[in-house]
């Protein structure tokens, strides 16, 4: 555990510590009369407040995290305030006159955080959050009664940080969203059409991206693809794949056909040569079955199901700070930091800033993948996306999504998701949870808690084992145990275990 953690859990506990002398001197005298009782609720704020800034070091963006962590901690204690304050409860008489600045730092710490999250996407984006984070806050303030005097300037410049960001826009490339073309606009783009030329790989072509890699080998038949100009191929021959996923790393090889193309495709180097018929012999193929089957690819598959994807848009609103999408995959609706996702199927998502309600469910992004691979076997279809650091894996039932800093995967009746300090198994057979200090394993018969004590819950009773072996074994097998799920395997390794436990009781 690093010592800013450390710090961060004892500050935590002071804070609580400190929370609970204020509560007893609420309720009782069993401490005495003080007359200052405001000071146990200082140190409450102020080490909870320690606590959250100290347990963002953890994070790569700490200041961002630091900014988010403090308009958290400040909104609570606001809030807490104006709870105790209409109680009239012990102390708050005093904090109560102090409201305005904790509201005043909370959005102040939003619009930080906000900001050093979008600076990267450019002007445009952060201006947009300063304004209208701003207009939030008037809305709030005139509410509250906040800062009167300051009301009216809080406006215009919201209004100006708005009409700023709508300005300098124009110098900076417009993010494109899935379904943000009406179907009238997609008929303008140029078809994709097969070039009737045949070539062939001198050496094998290998496409990385994040932690992914795409392999085709040398002798494939190279089919070009071009809408005026080349925008990827069509590859009959054999290949491979690899997506790492952390736990796991998911290698297939395969022989068929590989549609690549995608927004990279230009920096991926060939090396070719003409095929000669000896090239088309090899793969039991005449020259015009190869073109007939390449042509199938694109333009009586790919591009029709792209054109059906669409043309299904209802409708798309593109204002300087106002964006729908209405599908009938789903709605979209974002205003300023104010986001509302409702998918088909997935449930729906609130998000302010960066606070969320609801499920955790993601509005997808696409204008073109960096590179994407549609890969046809004899027995089934697989299809690989990669976008910067993200990759996208989809096999028969299963899916794989892998970031640096998270991985999902859902395969049947499993999913397994990874984040920085979290691990969430969940499975018919088995399901895990791990996070920092604490892992959590379930049966359909037993439940293992293992922290700071190994605790065992079965059958309605608790048991506590001090036994320091089989709790670092239990440690050592949650890796081996992930594996074994996302394998279907046969669950020997926690069949051994439970037998050892059940042996320990």
């Amino acid at each position: 555990m690093s010592n800013a953690k450390l710090a961060g859990k004892l500050c935590g506990r002071v804070a609580v510590v400190f929370l609970a002398l204020w509560f007893i001197s609420q309720v009782t005298e069993l401490l005495g009369k003080y007359e200052y009782p405001e000071y146990f609720l200082g140190f409450v704020f102020l080490f909870f407040l320690a606590s959250s800034i100290l347990e963002s070091a953890k994070y790569k963006v700490f200041f961002k995290k630091m900014a988010y962590s403090i308009a958290k901690c400040t909104f609570l204690i606001w809030l807490f305030i104006k709870i105790g304050d209409h109680f009239d409860w012990t102390g708050f008489e005093y904090w109560s006159q102090y409201t305005d600045y904790f509201i005043i730092a909370f959005f102040a710490s939003i619009l930080i955080g906000y900001t050093i999250g979008k600076h990267r996407r450019g002007a445009r984006a952060a201006f947009y959050g300063i304004g209208f984070l701003g207009i939030v806050f008037w809305i709030f303030a005139k509410i509250f009664n906040l800062v009167p005097e300051y009301q009216t300037l809080i406006f215009f410049g919201s209004i100006a940080a708005v009409g700023i960001g709508y300005i300098v826009g124009i110098f900076e490339e417009e993010r494109k969203f899935r379904w943000i073309y009406e179907a009238e606009d997609f008929e303008k783009i140029e078809e994709p059409k097969i070039k009737e030329e045949a070539r062939v790989l001198k050496s094998n072509l290998e496409i990385k991206g994040g932690n992914s890699k795409i392999n085709i080998e040398e002798g494939s038949i190279f089919v070009p693809v071009a809408n005026g100009k080349e925008i990827g191929g069509v590859f009959f021959g054999q290949g491979s794949y690899s997506v790492d996923a952390k736990v796991k790393k998911y290698i297939n090889v395969f022989q068929g056909i590989t549609v690549l193309t995608g927004d990279k495709w230009k920096n991926v180097k060939k090396s070719l040569r003409d095929a000669e018929e000896k090239d088309f012999e090899s793969m039991g193929l005449k020259k015009d079955e190869v073109f007939d089957l390449a042509r199938i690819q694109i333009e009586e598959k790919e591009w029709k199901k792209i054109r059906k994807r669409f043309e299904k848009t209802v409708s798309s609103i593109d204002m300087p700070f106002i964006k729908v999408r209405e599908t009938e995959a789903g709605d979209y609706v974002k205003v300023g930091p104010i986001e509302v996702i409702d998918v088909e199927g997935k449930g729906s998502r609130v998000k302010f800033g960066p606070f969320k309600v609801g499920e955790s469910i993601e509005w997808e992004e696409q204008a073109l993948y960096d590179i994407s691979a549609k890969i046809r076997t004899k027995n089934k279809e697989i299809s690989l996306k990669i976008k910067g650091d993200k990759t996208i894996l989809k096999e028969d039932d299963r899916m794989v999504i892998s970031k640096p800093e998270k991985v999902i995967i859902e395969d049947g009746d499993v999913s397994l998701k990874i984040t920085e300090n979290k691990r969430i198994l969940k499975s018919e057979e088995l399901s895990i949870f791990e996070s920092e200090g604490k892992t959590v394993l379930k049966t359909p018969d037993v439940k293992v808690i293992l922290n700071d004590e190994l605790t065992i819950k079965k059958d309605g009773e608790t048991h506590v084992l001090k036994n320091a072996k089989i709790k670092q074994e239990i440690k050592d097998k949650v890796d081996d145990l992930i594996r074994d799920i996302l394998d279907k395997k046969e669950m020997k390794e926690l069949d051994s275990l439970l037998e050892k436990l059940k042996q320990e009781l």
